[in-house]
């Protein structure tokens, strides 16, 4: 007994040894791959934290538990023996397993700031990715050499010769990344192991083979170690470095302007003017410092002038008083308006409202104007205070600037600038010239000699040179630019000749610094000038105007004559009729009043006649017939609208009459060819309007070659109504020079443009709806230039462009969907300039097959100087074009209209996503989604909206989350004022937009009795970050849409939301940073209406939806939102009930999504973009009406469960993108209606064999899934594969 006992008793002891000595060598094991594993990862960490360090990402468990394994490694170094127990080997185990899973979805980086996270897809290759798998399954026991040689041969070799290759290509191609190419060079390292090993098996011996056995599964084992932490981490850190480029991208993308579809500029006509790049002004601190106590912040203060001579800074001290941040948060508009020597109310009333979105108006008188301001006033100041500056009035304007008055108002501020005071009007602020160290500063600031004087001279001619510029801003900046980098003795020459009595601006040194030319942009080409402005400071206009006025009137050569009120300067009045002029440059400006009643003049010696007119109509003066050395007349409308010349004939017969410049006139074609002007040489049209009547049916009777046979060239420029050219353009045989630029209505040039054989120069810019030239331009061999740049709707060249040997030079900017013609090889010598994009699509690949092929890649510059241009008739044209488009709509009867206006509910520069609007539409109107979404694609097909679409026409199964919309400002302001004539009343309107900042509401909600009782149908409702849910009581009992847009991190729905019975559509949408907590949507419980919500970027938590017993919701959209609380289904018991109407849920971007609610629709299905939702429940197959199941770019769904095979009723499955899906539903092949199926990058999902028993089935996949569906076809009835290319749209970036 006792030596079983003792034999017992020994045996444990030995066991337990064993066990001890098993922990020992199992700890060392694990220590040593912890080590290991640790040595990878710190620098690979610290790589990640240099990254890190721009932009805000969470890494911080990773790193923490690294650190963790660290000091676990340190303390076991430290440890000796057995005393390395289990607890120290399961920290060991537990530190592995973190560090292995690599980076947890929580530290994937976000970027607030650029917009919500979009989580990619591992970015490694297939074959990459294809190893992680094949390396994750453990190796089969070795029982004889016959298995270990079938696993060497199969596994190890094929492997081995892929991945090799395959390593290289990645390190090349990291390498040209600027990535370190030696990171993969331990997984490189094993495989060249593999290598060998593979070598030396032939000579191995049979009882060596377990040995070779145990050194394949340790490499193996490092692989499989590589793919599982190494490749992750490198991964990750790879994914932070695209992530910054894109968080880069996307600036840069948000600071583009995209040019709308038509020339819309009302954001600029009444806008303060921007500060330009100069050096900021001298000695304007204080003034700044005392305009803002005295006028901005003093209550008292509503009127002010700002009074100083000319040239001492008045504008400049204005401009940057509207633009101090100070005086921007205090008014919320602020309106800029130059008056200068001819103030016209009206026209600045015209201004002002088309500034603010309205159509343009025509006055009959004051009066009317009067009302119209007293009206927008009141509008404005119900959204904040008005600050109203009128720059340069000039003096006598007392009764002008009293019109500005209406004392009635409060909030209401006018601020004039003047060189003469108003003491009627308001009190006087005097601006002084600049005191002497501020006016050295400033000549210090633009002038320097060229060589360095002693300092004392140098002040010695500062102070004579300041002496004379008598602290004025101008003159010094005209004098310091003009002696700048000169020698000493021209600055000393420069003083000595004002001794002599000359004044600082008699002769300055360099004349050219008495004017500013202005680029439009970077793409002038040689021998056109409409891309410069030319700017004068008044002062400067006066000293030429001084300069030419020393003689007596009738004696000077250059004249200017100024006509107001029809009033006739007396120096005309008291000399006997007809009065001779001897000018040989004679300029006459007229007002809006002037009724063409002209006094008999005789003008024998003028050779430039310069019209400024502002009337609509205006006759051309019979004594310019008498002009018979006329060479050159410029007739310029400055008014608000084209003004139609008339009295063209006086013009006739003119002998010497070289150059024709028209700008916002409207004329005939006729009107110039019946004119006869045979030394005619240049003709310029500029934003002019021809109507109908310009296209003229061929006048047979008029032979063009003899009416104008010295035309050499026209210019065509925003000329907004040219629909096509005049039949006589193409019979001018003399024409060497055609442009025609930013003419949006031009489609289609004439086929007989081929008859101008002496053409060298064709330009046709910015003609956006440009769609072909016609073959005939082959026959223009003389054609030198040919200049298409941004002529966007341009699909191709003639085909045989090639015949124009002559051609040397094109521009083609923006034209890179221009197709090239085989033919244009054959031009010789060749010159291009384009951008980017056109460069590489187009031309690149012709480089080598062109003889002196030159390309020339220029960066588009987009130059706001353009806006200084453009003047009303633009913003006629594009309201006239939108007014348009909505009496076509009525005509149409089909809601067009209505859903145009409803546009105006979103935010301004918004891209919107389709279902929302499709969502806003279909409550009101109570149309069908896909009628909806033709109102879309009708409203884009008349340009006044935009349609981006995100991929490859997803939105094809009544999807629209694929699909952006984006409406230019212009367009949402025009919307935005059809809503508010439907109703004087702001409560009585149909469609209402309340704009709450900083928690103060619209007056017109303070003013009133509460409750407020508003008779919307649709209610639009803005607030800002700061906004804290302190609501106003208001009864809504009409509203149908109501549309919240906000931006604080929390928001409670107001309580009046229970007062909207008949609510159909609520749309939640966040455009803040950060998910907003959403609080009090017990409001919308029980509204027996309400059939649609709209969560964007809300913080909810689910379980509160079917508490809300919306027992005829329809439709539920879920977008960027977050989830609060894990789901607990026992709170779901009887949600079948309350939300029995549910048919459709859409779930996109929700991050944190892991499992879907049991209160699912019961038609369709929608989940898009949850990477963290790994499977779905199995309950699904209840939803026995379920058509459309889509489960889209889930990244980490592996399964979908068995019971979709009882969905009897299910037609459209759509698993694209979800990459880690590994089979269908063994029977999936029982649900017979099943006819579509979408599976892009699905390559490891295995097919089961029910998928044969589906008939007339149509799947959609790219090519690494394709090979999936192949060996089924010969198995299949009518299966069809549509192969779809992967397609990466920038359009994304816009969502974010």
């Amino acid at each position: 007994m006792s030596d079983c006992l003792g034999g017992a008793l020994v045996s444990e002891v030995l066991k337990g040894l064993i066990k001890e000595a098993k922990t020992v060598i199992d700890f060392k094991l694990l220590f040593e791959e912890l080590a290991s594993t640790m040595k990878i990862m710190i620098p690979l960490t610290e790589q990640i934290d240099t990254i890190q360090g721009n932009a805000d990402f969470d890494f911080g468990d990773l790193k923490e538990t690294i650190q963790r394994a660290r000091k676990v490694v340190d303390k076991c170094q430290r440890t000796s023996g057995f005393t390395r127990n289990l607890r120290s080997q399961e920290r060991l185990r537990e530190s592995i397993r973190i560090c292995s899973n690599g980076p947890t979805a929580s530290s994937v980086p976000e970027f607030p700031s650029f917009g919500p996270t979009y989580h990619l897809k591992p970015l490694l290759p297939k074959d990459a990715k294809n190893l992680l798998i094949q390396f994750s399954s453990p190796l089969p026991p070795y029982t004889n050499s016959n298995e270990f040689e079938d696993l060497l041969n199969k596994d190890l070799v094929s492997t081995m010769t892929r991945l090799l290759p395959l390593t290289q290509k990645i390190d090349s191609l990291r390498d040209k990344l600027d990535h370190s190419s030696g990171e993969l060079h331990e997984l490189r390292d094993t495989i060249e192991q593999a290598h060998l090993l593979i070598h030396k098996f032939q000579s191995v011996r049979f009882y060596n083979k377990p040995k070779y056995a145990r050194k394949i599964e340790r490499i193996n084992k490092a692989m499989v170690k590589f793919c599982g932490i190494d490749l992750q981490l490198l991964q990750f850190r790879d994914q932070l470095d695209l992530s910054l480029v894109v968080e880069g991208l996307g600036k840069r993308m948000d600071s583009l302007s995209v040019a709308p579809a038509l020339p819309f500029f009302t954001d600029h006509l009444c806008s303060v003017p921007k500060l330009d790049k100069s050096p900021s002004p001298v000695g304007l601190d204080w003034p700044l410092m005392d305009l803002n106590k005295r006028f901005i912040d003093n209550p008292n203060v509503d009127t002010l002038v700002v009074s100083a001579p000319p040239g001492c800074g008045k504008t400049t001290l204005v401009t940057h008083l509207c633009n101090n941040a100070h005086v921007k948060r205090h008014f919320k508009h602020i309106l800029f308006n130059v008056v200068s020597s001819t103030p016209n109310f009206r026209t600045i009333v015209q201004n002002l409202l088309q500034y603010n979105g309205h159509a343009p108006q025509t006055f009959e008188n004051d009066t009317q104007a009067a009302v119209a301001l007293r009206k927008l006033l009141e509008k404005l100041i119900e959204d904040g205070p008005v600050l109203l500056v009128l720059d340069d009035v000039w003096q006598g304007a007392d009764s002008f600037l009293e019109k500005f008055r209406i004392s009635i108002l409060g909030n209401y501020k006018v601020l004039v600038t003047s060189r003469s005071e108003f003491q009627s009007f308001g009190p006087t602020y005097y601006l002084k010239p600049l005191e002497y160290e501020n006016a050295r500063a400033l000549l210090v600031q633009w002038a320097s000699p060229r060589n360095n004087a002693s300092p004392d001279e140098y002040e010695h001619l500062l102070k004579k040179i300041l002496k004379r510029c008598n602290g004025f801003p101008i003159v010094i900046e005209v004098i310091g630019r003009s002696l700048n980098g000169r020698s000493l003795n021209t600055w000393k020459g420069q003083v000595e000749s004002w001794s002599q009595g000359e004044t600082v601006l008699d002769s300055p040194p360099q004349p050219t610094n008495l004017l500013k030319l202005v680029p439009l942009g970077n793409e002038q080409e040689e021998g056109f000038y409409n891309e410069y402005l030319v700017t004068q400071h008044d002062i400067l206009r006066e000293l030429a105007i001084h300069q030419s006025g020393l003689e007596a009137f009738l004696e000077r050569k250059r004249l200017n004559l100024e006509i107001r009120e029809a009033q006739f300067p007396d120096w005309c009045l008291n000399q006997m009729e007809p009065i001779i002029i001897n000018a040989s440059l004679l300029s006459i400006s007229t007002d809006d009043l002037f009724s063409s009643n002209w006094i008999e003049m005789e003008c024998p010696n003028v050779e430039t006649l310069i019209l400024n007119i502002s009337s609509q109509n205006f006759a051309l003066p019979s004594f310019i017939s008498g002009m018979k050395k006329l060479k050159v007349l410029i007739i310029t409308n400055h008014g608000s609208y084209p003004t139609r010349l008339t009295r063209f004939s006086c013009l006739s017969l003119l002998p010497n009459l070289k150059r024709i410049r028209l700008e916002k006139v409207s004329v005939t074609s006729l009107d110039i060819l019946h004119l006869l002007l045979v030394s005619l040489k240049k003709l310029s049209l500029v934003m002019c309007s021809f109507g109908e009547v310009f296209y003229d049916i061929e006048d047979e009777t008029i032979d063009v070659s003899r009416a104008l046979p010295s035309l050499q060239e026209i210019d065509i420029d925003y000329c907004y109504d040219l629909d096509e050219l005049p039949y006589w353009v193409c019979e001018v045989v003399s024409l060497k020079t055609l442009s025609i630029t930013n003419c949006n209505k031009l489609s289609l040039l004439p086929e007989a443009i081929g008859n101008l054989s002496s053409l060298q120069v064709l330009r046709l810019s910015s003609c956006i709806n440009l769609s072909e030239l016609p073959e005939t331009v082959e026959r223009l061999g003389q054609l030198q230039f040919l200049d298409i740049s941004h002529c966007l709707g341009l699909r191709k060249l003639p085909l045989e462009i090639g015949k124009l040997q002559k051609l040397k030079k094109m521009s083609m900017r923006k034209c890179w969907r221009c197709e090239l013609p085989d033919s244009v090889r054959s031009l010789e010598g060749l010159e291009v300039k384009c951008d980017e994009e056109t460069g590489l699509v187009l031309w690149e690949r012709l480089k080598p097959k062109m003889r002196s092929l030159r390309v020339h890649v220029e960066e588009i510059e987009h130059n706001l100087n353009l806006l200084h241009i453009i003047t009303f008739t633009l913003q006629k044209t594009a309201v006239k074009f939108l007014m348009d488009s909505i009496e076509n709509f009525d005509a149409s009867n089909n809601n067009l209209r209505e859903c145009f206006i409803d546009m105006g509910s979103f935010l301004k520069d918004q891209k919107i996503i389709a279902s929302t609007i499709i969502d806003l539409w279909s409550g009101l109107y109570s149309k069908e989604d896909i009628i909806c979404r033709n109102h879309l694609q009708d409203l884009a097909s008349h340009n006044l909206l935009k349609l981006l679409p995100l991929g490859k026409n997803e939105y094809g199964d009544c999807f629209y989350n694929e699909l952006l919309v984006k409406q230019d400002n212009v367009s949402r302001e025009f919307a935005m004022h059809q809503c508010e004539k439907e109703s004087v009343s702001i409560l009585q309107r149909k469609r209402l937009n309340m704009d709450i900042q900083e928690n103060k509401f619209p007056n017109w909600c303070l003013n009133l009795k509460q409750p407020i009782v508003l008779n919307a149908s649709l209610l639009s409702i803005s607030t800002d970050d700061s906004f804290t849910s302190c609501w106003v009581e208001m009864h809504c009992p009409d509203v149908e849409v109501l549309v919240l847009n906000l931006c604080s991190s929390n928001y409670a729905l107001p309580n009046f939301n229970a007062t909207m019975k008949k609510l159909k559509v609520v749309m939640i949408m966040n455009h803040g940073l950060e998910p907003t907590k959403l609080t009090n949507l017990s409001c919308l419980s029980s509204l027996p209406y309400l059939r649609r919500i709209r969560f964007e970027k809300g913080s909810i938590t689910l379980h509160d939806i079917p508490k809300l017993e919306l027992n005829n919701l329809e439709k539920l959209s879920l977008w960027l939102c977050h989830f609060d609380e894990p789901l607990n289904e026992s709170e779901f018991d009887g949600s079948e009930t309350l939300l029995q109407s549910l048919q459709e849920i859409e779930i996109d971007y929700c991050y944190n999504l892991v499992e879907l609610p049991n209160w699912v629709s019961q038609v369709k299905l929608s989940i898009t973009n949850c990477n963290k939702l790994r499977t779905l429940f199995e309950a699904i197959g209840n939803l026995r009406n379920l058509e459309m199941l889509r489960v889209v770019s889930c990244s980490s769904l592996f399964e979908l469960p068995e019971t979709i095979k009882i969905l009897s009723n299910l037609r459209f499955l759509d698993v694209s993108g979800c990459f880690q899906l590994k089979r269908l539903p063994l029977e999936i092949g029982k649900l017979q209606k099943l006819k579509k199926i979408s599976m892009r990058d699905c390559y490891r999902c295995e097919l089961p064999d029910s998928v044969k028993n589906l008939e007339n089935l149509e799947v959609k996949c790219d090519e690494g899934t394709v090979f999936l569906w192949v060996g089924f076809k010969p198995k299949m009835k009518n299966l069809i594969i549509t192969e779809e290319e992967a397609e990466h749209n920038l359009n994304l970036l816009q969502l974010f």
